[in-house]
């Protein structure tokens, strides 16, 4: 039922895809430009595979998962803002930034990122805040501006992996204590999600059918497609996410370091 859906779905985002076929084909286009890398060398693939999970994680019919059960919604947050995030700027080779830096007309790209500092506790309390009953109420009467929320938090994401993905040289310390709290303040959310889940009793969302109606295109999608409930799926939920953000974590660093020493070769 569920395979069939998603290949008659008129949930496929055109519009996004093409907005994501632009930023493939700029990115090509830049890296022939600016850098020596080939298109199918691991960062531009890396780059390229990002974009991919993007639109399969935020427009096509497969987001409807993520708010079915407690778990997969986590899974899927999980992945739209501590895996496309990191994927896209390890994609980006420093040699790119330099090309662009030298750019005149380009150099307008830098006020578009703020400190990672505040970037990373501002989405802290908004993550955190993400499934409050009256943002909740809001989102489901005003689809616009859940929108806007949910492009800040992705916004916001991309600030605080920056100084992990590209670390100054020799400046170990700071990062591991920006690593520290950016997994210390991601815990109250997951918690959060976790407490609430179980008080309700139930492995749905908590407002279950009220979250669902943000994401769903129709009530008998709901009706179908809503499992049963699972007592214990709020724990996988909050497991989930923990695990999900320690392993992208310890990817994102492995890989950058490994960067950092064939740029430094």
């Amino acid at each position: 039922m569920f395979s069939f859906y998603i290949l008659v779905s008129d949930e496929w985002s055109g519009i996004f895809f093409m907005i994501l076929v632009f930023i493939a084909l700029l990115y090509g286009t830049l890296i022939k430009q600016g850098t020596n890398l080939k298109l199918y060398s691991p960062q531009p693939l890396i780059f390229f595979f990002s974009l991919c999970v993007a639109y399969l994680i935020i427009e096509s019919p497969l987001s409807i998962l993520s708010h079915l059960l407690f778990s997969s919604h986590m899974v899927f947050m999980s992945i739209h803002y501590f895996i496309i995030p990191p994927l896209l700027l390890l994609g980006i080779p420093p040699t790119l930034y330099a090309y662009l830096n030298h750019i005149n007309k380009m150099r307008w790209i830098r006020r578009l990122f703020i400190s990672p500092i505040p970037a990373l506790y501002s989405f802290s309390v908004l993550f955190f805040a993400y499934h409050f009953q009256m943002l909740l109420q809001t989102f489901s009467q005003y689809s616009v501006i859940h929108k806007i929320y949910i492009h800040l938090l992705f916004y916001l994401s991309i600030n605080m992996w920056r100084p992990i993905v590209y670390p100054p040289a020799n400046q170990m310390k700071p990062k591991k204590s920006f690593i520290y709290k950016s997994s210390l303040l991601l815990m109250p959310a997951c918690l959060y999600f976790i407490v609430t889940g179980i008080w309700n009793g139930v492995g749905h969302l908590p407002l279950g059918q009220l979250t669902a109606s943000l994401c769903l295109p129709t009530t008998d999608a709901i009706d179908i497609l809503l499992p049963l409930h699972n007592k214990s799926d709020p724990l996988i939920a909050g497991i989930l996410m923990l695990v999900i953000h320690k392993v992208s974590l310890m990817g994102t660093m492995k890989y950058g370091y490994k960067l950092q020493k064939d740029r430094i070769k």
